[in-house]
């Protein structure tokens, strides 16, 4: 019924949702919030904020309450405490109709101070249904040491609204935010955007770019892809330079993503991956840089994380769980944990062996046979 757009048709269920909300008991509170929430929703959906206007003018007229007598108090709560209870933690996203100039301020302030990661992620839904970029700056300036799933959320929040989109793309510019940072869903819809600038911008600075060195390298040791190749040899080449952070088969340990099914990638994606690995990296398997509270300095991919810790995956598949209260600095290096120049470390001839056991290593068992020297294509 929440997505009925009639305010006169809905505005019955919202007062008994209110009375409920009053309620002594916690369960009916909880009760009563959930279904604000939703019903709420279905409701805004349908309109736009001018209809949540109508809906508090003819509760008002009714001689009811508003919905002010839940976001009133909540902002007074949140604002008095330092942490918030589940209860009005529930209750939060209703102050998507408190007025932005109350609400905005207050949830930024929580946002800042809680360590809770969860929390975190709603206050930015919460914030995107807000039009402006208030903001932006400080988000912007806690982005770099923000864990991989808040900077996800930042980066959502930014998407949501045109002026956000355009402060995106400064910080983009100006490498306080790597594009490959985006996936791939959003890049498409920055490079199919309706508006023009955004779509002319995003194909400047989003789309794919490859830098003039890696695309030499590159082409260099495309000859790798006609030599004879030998799989045993390339296990080895495997065991010597990739296997501190990938696994295939029994060999290895998996830090960085999974590169083991070599039934979907063709050889010239193996080459291009280990030449230039930040062409192209996942959101998840970002290198991060931890300092201590003792002076310590961690390098590695976060693996998992709460509102007091965190586990770090370094080079080798060693873990380190670090206490938030421990952390001096984390800080998002902005690129793969594999580096450039991989080159240094094997000719074309082993290469070409590498990826002929990343392509054939199910082979070898010696269950189905394979040519031992194969080109690759």
């Amino acid at each position: 019924m929440g997505a009925n757009k009639v305010p006169e048709e809905v505005t019955p269920t919202v007062e008994s949702l209110i009375k409920l909300y009053h309620s002594a008991e916690v369960t009916d509170q909880l009760v009563a919030t959930r279904g604000l929430n939703s019903f709420l929703t279905g409701f805004r959906t349908r309109g736009n904020r001018k209809s949540i206007e109508a809906l508090n003018t003819l509760l008002a007229a009714s001689g009811g309450e508003t919905l002010e007598v839940i976001w009133e108090p909540l902002l007074e709560q949140v604002k008095a405490t330092e942490g918030i209870g589940s209860l009005s933690q529930a209750a939060l996203p209703l102050l998507v109709y408190a007025p932005a100039e109350e609400a905005v301020p207050v949830l930024m302030d929580l946002f800042e101070s809680t360590t809770d990661q969860g929390l975190k992620i709603q206050i930015l839904d919460i914030l995107s249904a807000y039009a402006g970029t208030e903001p932006v700056a400080s988000l912007l300036d806690l982005y770099e040491t923000s864990s991989p799933q808040v900077r996800r959320g930042m980066l959502a929040y930014l998407l949501n609204d045109h002026d956000r989109i355009l402060l995106l793309f400064d910080s983009i510019e100006k490498k306080t935010i790597q594009a490959a940072e985006l996936d791939a869903n959003q890049k498409k819809r920055l490079l199919e955007h309706a508006d023009n600038d955004i779509k002319s911008r995003a194909a400047e600075l989003v789309a794919s770019k490859v830098s003039a060195d890696r695309t030499a390298v590159i082409e260099k040791y495309k000859s790798a892809l006609e030599h004879d190749a030998d799989a045993l040899r390339g296990k080895k080449v495997f065991m010597q330079v990739c296997s501190s952070c990938h696994q295939v088969g029994d060999v290895g340990v998996q830090v960085a993503p999974d590169i083991s099914d070599s039934r979907v990638r063709k050889p010239i994606q193996y080459l291009t991956d280990i030449l230039d690995p930040n062409r192209a990296v996942d959101n998840n398997y970002f290198s991060y840089t931890i300092l201590t509270t003792e002076g310590q300095i961690h390098t590695g991919i976060i693996v998992s994380e709460t509102s007091t810790s965190l586990v770090l995956k370094k080079p080798e598949g060693k873990e380190v769980s670090l206490l938030r209260d421990d952390i001096e600095l984390i800080k998002a290096d902005g690129i793969s944990l594999m580096p450039n120049g991989l080159e240094q470390n094997i000719n074309i001839e082993q290469m070409a062996d590498l990826i002929s056991f990343l392509k054939n290593w199910r082979y070898l068992d010696g269950q189905i046979p394979i040519d031992a020297n194969q080109p690759l294509n």
